[in-house]
């Protein structure tokens, strides 16, 4: 009888554990899990356990010691996982994935420590949402595979790896290429003015509250970057500025030149009929003269002495 009993308690308290271990891992979509609350913007759902299911829209990122994988869903809303090299490193864009694990705070945003993942399927890798710089300053895209076309205003590195600062009327943005993700040159063949497109996922390094700043685009590789034009010596509006101002001032000279011309002309004109009426013998002679030359300098078109 006790043999018997037995496995029928052991049945029991797994039919009465099982609805408790469900309750305890909540199933959120993406952009339930990257929900903010509270004045520091931290997570909602911060320390909870729960369960997302995405595709993955890019290879994973290393920066600092963390590895990092963007998962996005059909509406775009994205979330990044963070997990260990062995759970990531074979993700490919266009998986889809079941994932559970903790809601946690990595680099001012929120991400979901991995602790188990299954691939469902492959479907086509999400493509890149092409926004205004000042469109990704924003929790909505975060996690989010974007593409961003501006100017180059500046170029510099940090713990990270290197940073390029784009421009666009006043607002800024910041795209980052990890530095173990850096071939031979990292980002030193851009310069500031030069326009450029580029490709990779919105995320935040803000380590300090409230997390509402420090929005990055991070790379993959150098290939996520295009040239769209190099920067000149001059910005475009001053150099059409100044080759106005050149042909305004060429045109002043011109007018100038050919006053000046006429001018001395006619001061060539006059000294010769200076010496004519001097070398005049009758006032027949006289008219002849300034008949011949007196049209050239004035209005007169005929002389009568």
């Amino acid at each position: 009888m006790a043999k018997i009993a037995v496995p029928l308690l052991i049945a029991l308290l797994l039919l009465v554990g099982i609805p408790f271990a469900a309750k305890s891992q909540t199933h959120l979509t993406l952009e339930q899990a990257g929900s903010r609350s509270g004045p520091n913007f931290a997570p909602t759902h911060l320390n909870q356990q729960v369960s997302v299911s995405g595709v993955v829209s890019a290879r994973m990122y290393h920066v600092e010691d963390r590895f990092l994988v963007p998962i996005q869903d059909a509406q775009h809303h994205g979330l990044i996982l963070n997990g260990s090299i062995e759970q990531l490193a074979s993700l490919m864009p266009g998986d889809s994935l079941d994932v559970t694990g903790g809601i946690d705070v990595r680099f001012g945003m929120p991400v979901l420590n991995v602790a188990s993942l299954a691939k469902s399927g492959a479907v086509a890798p999400p493509l890149p949402i092409r926004l205004p710089v000042d469109e990704l300053r924003s929790f909505r895209t975060l996690g989010v595979l974007v593409t961003v076309e501006s100017f180059v205003s500046s170029i510099s590195s940090s713990d990270q790896g290197d940073l390029a600062t784009l421009g666009d009327r006043g607002t800024i943005i910041r795209i980052l290429l990890p530095r173990a993700h850096r071939a031979t040159g990292g980002l030193s063949f851009l310069g500031p003015g030069d326009k450029i497109r580029v490709t990779g996922t919105l995320v935040q390094f803000d380590r300090d509250p409230p997390f509402d700043g420090g929005y990055h685009v991070i790379l993959f590789d150098e290939s996520a970057i295009a040239v769209v034009e190099k920067r000149t010596f001059l910005p475009p509006l001053l150099l059409l500025s100044a080759l106005a101002a050149t042909s305004i001032m060429l045109i002043i000279w011109w007018i100038r030149e050919r006053r000046m011309a006429i001018q001395r002309r006619a001061m060539r004109v006059l000294h010769t009929l200076s010496e004519d009426i001097i070398a005049a013998q009758t006032p027949a002679d006289l008219a002849k003269r300034l008949a011949g030359v007196l049209p050239q300098v004035t209005a007169v078109s005929a002389a009568r002495m």
